[in-house]
């Protein structure tokens, strides 16, 4: 079976399609890394880096780039390019119509 990869644009639009921004996390939140350096070099207003699942006391489990591993950590324990700066998000809905078709690139 071949892998699927979803790119980062991708992602915002679910994000904005389907979250909503909070600022006190809950666990099962979605986490989202931003980095403003790479944002500035590149003349964009943000640049969404990395997403995790926030799981209480501030941890996070994600993984990282292709490894396949999932790992359970401090919310700023990632890799550096990452970014420096942090949003969380919240499903709207707990239903999404799994029947709607996200195209990959």
């Amino acid at each position: 079976m071949k892998e699927a990869t979803i790119c980062m644009e991708d992602i915002e639009e679910i994000i904005s399609t389907h979250f909503t921004k909070v600022k006190e996390p809950r666990k099962g939140d979605l986490v989202a890394y931003y980095n403003d350096q790479l944002a500035e070099k590149y003349g964009e207003e943000y640049r969404l880096t990395h997403t995790s699942v926030y799981k209480g006391n501030g941890m996070v489990e994600s993984v990282w780039g292709s490894t396949k591993a999932v790992f359970l950590h401090p919310k700023f324990y990632v890799p550096e390019v990452y970014g420096n700066r942090i949003l969380y998000f919240r499903l709207k809905s707990p239903r999404i119509d799994t029947k709607t078709e996200i195209p990959l690139k």
